[in-house]
């Protein structure tokens, strides 16, 4: 006769917590009978326990008939082997180590609660609890503690008499002061054991790969890169979970954030990415967690040969790199073909590095990328030389220069020869502007000619003609599409002529300002800076060249203000330095000026004393 025979029959319909693990169930069943163990209650029933604790379903069905407990309830917190290493949770396929089954977590507070409300049979084991990720009580806020093992790992799962034989331990827990907060993390979990969704990112994973990742991606950015995994305490791996969950709340694009900031300013010129990704990049290369598990890998990896200077063919995570998305310096050289001290050099000079002063080095401000290396390629071979850039304009040298000079062109310095180089899309687009608005087809007229030649034949500069037709007041005609560069640009003399300033000139060439004035050269860019005489650009009658000349009103106007010690001088045959002497000793001073500017008189203030003394002043021209 069996055990239950042998007693009264008692009442097996028993009730089941909402948040009971099945196997917890049938441990407090087999008190309610008076059995010593979950085993002896399965013999009478019909089935093994231990093909109970692997969540046979004919094993469930069985426990339903009898306690009048539907096998689905059974099921839902029921822990079933479904394959070598998986495990189906509440729905949820999970892999080993991502939760414990053999061993007993329990939150201390929550059993002795149990206890006081329903005696000894109301302890009951909470699915939430087998899970390693889950490290504190969400309604007490304390720390699981782990129970000891039993020598026959079966006997784990008899959570009743378990619970019994180290209740002290759980009572004495209970009353620490102790406390972990429960974290996001664990929050998202338990809504996740109960059919919520969160996080689209963290759904779309297994539960143990999704809880896993936020461990270990928190862990590197909470601790850094060097420390180890095994040095860590519960309380640090809840905060890792915690904050690899705040980073991954906003999905893929969290991750790559995350992995932004765990990249060194040294991976701009080597390969680190062990380094930075520390026990994260550890976990990726030795776990194995499925092929939800191998779509994480890519897109890590992906983000890795983005970020690294990888060569071709190097292998991250076990696939080899494409061709490469970034490169190092060296990388770009040896792309290039270029040498090391040319490339550092273009790129000091576009401000894409900088020098390390203390290592000697040349450090990239950011990584190049391929579209970059394409733009550096172009851009050097797109550079040319003054010999090259005058040709491919149809040009001289000189009027290159003259280009140069007024601004039309801005050559660079070369990394490789230091001289100055053209950069070919400058030299195409201001040919291409005289183009612009062109009058086609040319005139009949015979005097359409080159720009060159209409500079030569007028006697005018190149540039002026050009600045001519920048300026809107010059059409131009493209002479044909045989013809290159300035070559290309046709100019109708009789325009030109009418365009161009006339040859008399109401002005006076700098120089002969100072000559008339008896002042050096410099004292009339003085004296125009400062608007005592006025320039204007007009063209010189013999050279027919444009110029910055002094109009003959404002040379009167200020003659019949001032007198210069050079006109005094000359007028009175002495020399300018004792006649200033002497002029000063009798209280006679010029005009305050710098050094290196000629001295200068107001005519009313001192030219009655200057006559006192002897001193012939010299007459304003046109009258005054």
């Amino acid at each position: 006769m069996s055990a239950m025979e042998s007693k009264q029959a008692p009442d097996l319909c028993f009730p089941i917590q909402s948040d009971e693990t099945a196997t917890s169930y049938v441990s407090r069943l087999s008190g309610y009978c008076g059995l010593g163990s979950p085993s002896d209650l399965s013999l009478d029933l019909g089935f093994r326990w231990q093909d109970f604790i692997r969540g046979d379903e004919t094993c469930m069905l069985r426990l339903a008939q009898v306690t009048g407990i539907t096998k689905e309830t059974l099921l839902a917190q029921a822990i079933r082997t479904i394959a070598r290493g998986r495990f189906l949770v509440s729905g949820h396929v999970c892999a080993r180590g991502v939760f414990v089954r053999s061993r007993l977590r329990v939150c201390p507070r929550c059993l002795v609660a149990d206890q006081e409300q329903n005696g000894r049979l109301g302890r009951y084991r909470r699915p939430i609890w087998q899970f390693t990720s889950v490290r504190s009580c969400p309604i007490h806020h304390v720390p699981l503690i782990a129970l000891p093992a039993e020598k026959y790992t079966i006997n784990n799962y008899d959570f009743l008499n378990q619970t019994e034989k180290h209740f002290g331990q759980i009572h004495q827990a209970a009353n620490s002061d102790d406390s972990l907060a429960f974290t996001a993390l664990e929050v998202y979990l338990a809504q996740r054991l109960k059919g919520q969704k969160a996080n689209a990112f963290l759904d779309a994973m297994p539960i143990h790969l999704a809880m896993r990742l936020c461990e270990m991606l928190g862990f590197v950015l909470a601790f850094g890169p060097e420390r180890m995994v095994s040095e860590a305490s519960d309380a640090d791996m809840s905060a890792a979970g915690e904050q690899g969950f705040q980073a991954l709340k906003f999905g893929e694009e969290g991750l790559f954030r995350a992995l932004d900031t765990l990249v060194s300013p040294i991976s701009r010129r080597t390969v680190r990415h062990q380094k930075d990704f520390g026990a994260f990049f550890e976990w990726l290369r030795n776990a194995s967690l499925g092929s939800e598990f191998e779509n994480l890998k890519d897109k890590v990896r992906a983000y890795i040969f983005r970020n690294y200077p990888f060569r071709e063919g190097d292998t991250v995570l076990g696939k080899p790199s494409p061709s490469p998305v970034v490169y190092s310096i060296n990388g770009a050289c040896r792309q290039l073909k270029m040498e090391r001290q040319r490339m550092n050099r273009f790129l000091l000079e576009t401000g894409e590095a900088v020098v390390d002063r203390t290592a000697q080095e040349v450090w990239l401000k950011d990584k190049i990328s391929a579209a970059e290396l394409e733009r550096i390629k172009c851009e050097m071979s797109g550079r040319l030389s003054a010999e090259v850039a005058a040709q491919a304009l149809r040009i001289s040298i000189d009027l290159l220069t003259e280009l140069r000079g007024a601004g039309h062109l801005a050559p660079v310095t070369d990394a490789l020869d230091q001289r100055p180089k053209f950069r070919q899309a400058e030299l195409e687009a201001i040919a291409a502007g005289l183009l612009s608005g062109v009058e086609d087809p040319a005139p009949v007229a015979t005097d359409t000619v080159s720009l060159v030649s209409a500079a030569m034949r007028v006697r005018c500069r190149s540039v002026d003609i050009v600045e001519l037709v920048q300026a809107g007041r010059l059409k131009t005609y493209d002479l044909g599409d045989e013809k290159n560069g300035f070559d290309r640009v046709g100019i109708s003399l009789a325009e030109l002529k009418t365009v161009l300033p006339p040859l008399e000139m109401a002005a006076l060439p700098k120089g002969d300002a100072a000559r008339r004035l008896h002042v050096t050269y410099q004292t009339i860019i003085y004296l125009a800076q400062h608007g005592m005489l006025t320039l204007q650009r007009l063209r010189n009658p013999k050279s027919r060249q444009f110029l910055a000349a002094v109009t003959e009103t404002s040379l009167e106007q200020f003659e019949s203000t001032f007198v210069t010690l050079g006109q005094l001088a000359r007028l009175n045959c002495r020399a300018s330095g004792p006649l200033k002497s002497h002029l000063e000793a009798k209280g006679i001073c010029p005009a305050g000026v710098p050094a290196g500017i000629s001295c200068y008189y107001d005519r009313y203030s001192t030219g009655f004393r200057l006559k006192q003394f002897g001193l012939t002043l010299p007459c304003v021209q046109g009258g005054h």
